[in-house]
């Protein structure tokens, strides 16, 4: 049975903290639905970094509205997924006995892959608000900037699976099957994130696979703590 646990607050009001963990997984979700918004949704049809400047110039010249918005939401999901982080963090330390540990490592992990992803956005938000004054080889230059430092955000996401896998494995916070997929995903994740630095078609593919494949991640994490909210209490 479900029982949830309170604390009291400095000022005395009890709090619930199967809802404040609860409340991080629904963070989760949000981060989810907001990255499928942004992009099959509303950045459907997009050119790859290998199409020809016209063709590039000519997406972004059509399509301004949805790619700016699709940059806002983007923005939004970071927020979602940091707030989702902190009930993993919980959960982390805990697995490690109160103490900080690995979890450091994976905050820096998700704050770096947050941070890659607001850059990603802010480029491409700019290359849609600026096409016309950039002409077809400036929207292809920025394009091109912004499809590299998608793939970078991989770099911290590999981090923050790399660590939750090797916690799991060690404490039995996840289930080991769960544990062992995570560590084949950061694996993987390491030459996606390699698409930093190549315009070739294969590895921005990859790139872009392991991206939707760790999103896919994210949502698993969520409601196996939405489960056992225990995992993360004190």
């Amino acid at each position: 049975m479900d029982v949830g646990r309170s604390i009291l607050d400095p000022k005395g009001v009890q709090v619930d903290e199967t809802k404040v963990v609860r409340a991080t997984t629904l963070a989760g979700l949000l981060f989810v639905v907001l990255i499928i918004v942004q992009g099959p949704v509303l950045n459907s049809g997009s050119p790859t970094v290998t199409d020809s400047a016209q063709k590039i110039f000519n997406y972004f010249s059509k399509h301004q509205g949805s790619i700016k918005a699709s940059a806002a939401l983007y923005g939004l999901a970071m927020s979602a997924v940091l707030i989702w982080f902190s009930g993993l963090f919980r959960a982390l330390r805990k697995a490690e006995g109160g103490s900080a540990g690995l979890a450091v490592a994976a905050l820096g992990g998700v704050v770096l892959a947050a941070a890659m992803s607001v850059i990603t956005a802010a480029v491409e938000a700019t290359t849609a608000l600026r096409v016309h004054d950039l002409g077809a080889s400036g929207a292809r230059f920025f394009f091109t900037l912004q499809e590299l430092a998608q793939a970078g955000i991989l770099f911290g996401l590999l981090v923050l699976i790399g660590v939750t896998a090797t916690v799991s494995l060690r404490t039995g916070l996840f289930a080991r099957w769960f544990a062992a997929v995570s560590g084949v995903l950061a694996v993987v994740s390491i030459v996606g994130a390699f698409g930093i630095g190549s315009a070739s078609s294969t590895i921005q593919t990859l790139a872009g696979v392991m991206l939707s494949l760790d999103t896919l991640w994210v949502l698993v994490v969520s409601i196996w703590v939405w489960r056992r909210p225990e995992l993360a209490l004190p």
